[in-house]
């Protein structure tokens, strides 16, 4: 009789150690599916972040071309002549606009995949336009640097008696002398 009971309760724990075998197996298969879903909700929602960006910054890139343009045209508006540089300046203008134009109609993907394109098919004038648009950004970063500095903006700069004039220490005490 103690035989039977043994082996009754070794089929009882064979048993039960099958059915938490079986419960842990579905459960990991619904945390590993559940982390699946949640990856690629993760992933789609990181792509459609990035797109809405670079959309973003190509509508910027589009509006600062047609700033530039904008500038060009003035420009060869106001310069009153026929000369060579308002010929050109109105040229400019129209090409710059265009190329707004341009970048505004298209899905970044395509606009890629035309620079690639043209990059490959005119590889000089490729890599002088990006030259040429390097030495732009540089220069308007250098003016808008120049621009922030206390010393471009004389309004910035601490009147006398301010506390805060360029080269004083904002930590001294106000009789001025070191400590």
């Amino acid at each position: 009789m103690a035989k039977q009971q043994a082996a009754n309760v070794g089929h009882t724990a064979a048993d039960g150690g099958g059915q938490v075998l079986r419960t842990a197996a579905e459960q990991g298969r619904q945390v590993g599916a559940e982390a699946g879903t949640g990856a690629r909700d993760l992933y789609t929602k990181a792509r459609q972040q990035m797109r809405s960006q670079i959309i973003d910054q190509q509508r910027r890139g589009a509006g600062g071309l047609r700033s530039v343009s904008e500038e060009l045209r003035t420009m060869a508006d106001k310069g009153g002549g026929s000369g060579p540089a308002t010929e050109l300046a109105t040229r400019a203008s129209g090409t710059v606009d265009r190329l707004a134009g341009w970048l505004e109609d298209r899905e970044p993907g395509a606009v890629l995949a035309e620079v690639k394109h043209y990059a490959r098919r005119h590889p000089g004038m490729f890599f002088a336009g990006t030259a040429l648009l390097g030495v732009l950004a540089g220069r308007m970063t250098r003016g808008l640097a120049a621009d922030a500095t206390p010393a471009a903006n004389p309004d910035a700069a601490g009147q006398p008696g301010d506390s805060t004039r360029a080269g004083q220490r904002h930590d001294a005490p106000l009789g001025g002398g070191a400590s």
